[in-house]
């Protein structure tokens, strides 16, 4: 693993240690994950099933929203190895 990349995780690990919950902004990487979704074509299902695409990016929106941002990525940590 790359300095860099060592960094950046272990400052995600350092605010998921004091809440245990993180929400990330994924503004940027909206449409990425919309491609990224369309790969997964078999798994997914039209409006109004809740896995749908448009539902996913309504999720990131609406958890964005809850946070101040306009997507967000939520993040609970289950355990934590050392």
């Amino acid at each position: 693993m790359d300095k860099e990349r060592f960094n950046k995780l272990s400052v995600v690990m350092e605010l998921l240690k004091d809440t245990n919950y993180l929400d990330v902004d994924i503004s940027d990487y909206i449409e990425i994950k919309k491609k990224v979704l369309e790969v997964y074509s078999e798994e997914m299902r039209h409006l109004p099933h809740s896995r749908s695409i448009e539902n996913a990016v309504r999720s990131n929106a609406m958890r964005g929203n809850s946070v101040g941002l306009d997507y967000a990525e939520a993040f609970f940590l289950v355990r934590e190895l050392k």
